[in-house]
């Protein structure tokens, strides 16, 4: 029978903007996390069955060097993730035209090749949540390459940039997601076959990502869905999509039933679901110690919270589809 694990104490934004040097005063004093699990098997021991392949980030030290702010407080660029990773995390350093980009890469057990998934996160960026959605799709057959897409520069900074791409359709954003894709790929235990699934944030980058033949499948979690939907969407690949009925921001049920008639009428393969006990961002069940105010407060705006029920029927129906597309 598993034994339980403790949970840790994990160093937050407001812990190391709290003074310079407090991060390393709190890096100190507080033991690391190891990876979690699923959500239905938290503060319980990983499977024996279950093995990721590890990678290990080079050059770390490099990496804690300091950058200022506007306001001219220290921040150390690897806060970010090292407060949720811990020394034997399983992660690469991808190679951008922009920088190294941490990513954390789960891969099955067992003999290989596999499909791979690129996972792009929400609002949090990378957190416990997003290794735990790249983790369970690992069980599920595929090697998961979720990118820290905040790695270059403060939370804000980066969202901005995040959203202006998005908007744009182009930019250093979509750059950075397709050197995770071009470096699955590049592995011997991935085949040539790769998706993409996106949560919030990511979902919209998933469905932007569709057209264009570079993906097979994708999943669009609570990801919205243009106005133009026919036009932006010819040429998809088939996708898989949930949304929660008590989502009612723009990224929500309304989205999906855009998305669902645009699909119907451009004759693309797709799953559309909407939970009717779910609200945004369902599927992701975030560590508070991940949460700062500001994710806090867009999550009481748009009604955000995890619920398990609709997030385990999602992940059944996800993995099926991508089987679906992949496998072949």
């Amino acid at each position: 029978m598993a034994t339980r694990r403790a949970r840790h104490h994990v160093p937050t934004d407001h812990d190391y903007d709290r003074a310079p040097g407090a991060f390393e005063a709190i890096r100190a004093a507080k033991p690391w996390c190891g990876p979690d699990l699923l959500p239905e098997q938290r503060h319980h021991e990983r499977p024996a069955a279950y093995a990721t392949h590890t990678h290990h980030l080079s050059r770390l030290s490099e990496a804690r060097r300091g950058v200022r702010t506007s306001s001219g407080l220290r921040r150390l660029r690897c806060a970010r993730y090292d407060r949720v990773m811990s020394a034997s995390a399983p992660m690469a350093t991808i190679r951008t035209s922009h920088g190294e980009m941490p990513t954390y890469v789960a891969t099955p057990t067992g003999d290989g090749p596999w499909p791979g998934v690129v996972v792009i996160h929400d609002f949090t960026g990378m957190s416990h949540d997003l290794r735990n959605q790249a983790d369970w799709l690992a069980e599920q057959g595929f090697v998961a390459a979720a990118p820290d897409l905040y790695y270059w520069g403060s939370r804000l900074g980066c969202l901005w940039t995040i959203m202006r791409d998005i908007g744009a359709g182009q930019g250093r954003t979509f750059e950075d997601i397709d050197a995770v894709r071009a470096w699955l790929i590049q592995q011997d235990t991935c085949t040539d076959k790769v998706g993409v699934i996106g949560f919030c944030m990511g979902g919209g980058y998933a469905l932007a990502l569709a057209p264009g033949g570079e993906y097979a499948v994708a999943s669009v979690n609570y990801g919205g869905c243009p106005k133009d939907a026919e036009q932006a969407l010819a040429a998809t690949c088939p996708i898989v999509g949930s949304y929660g009925k008590k989502d009612s921001s723009p990224m929500g049920w309304r989205a999906a039933k855009r998305l669902d008639r645009a699909l119907t009428t451009l004759g693309v393969d797709h799953d559309v679901k909407i939970y009717p006990d779910a609200g945004h961002g369902f599927i992701n069940d975030h560590d508070p110690a991940d949460m700062t105010p500001l994710l806090r407060a867009l999550g009481a705006v748009s009604r955000t919270g995890y619920h398990e029920p609709s997030a385990r029927d999602a992940r059944e129906r996800i993995a099926s589809f991508f089987h679906s597309k992949l496998d072949t």
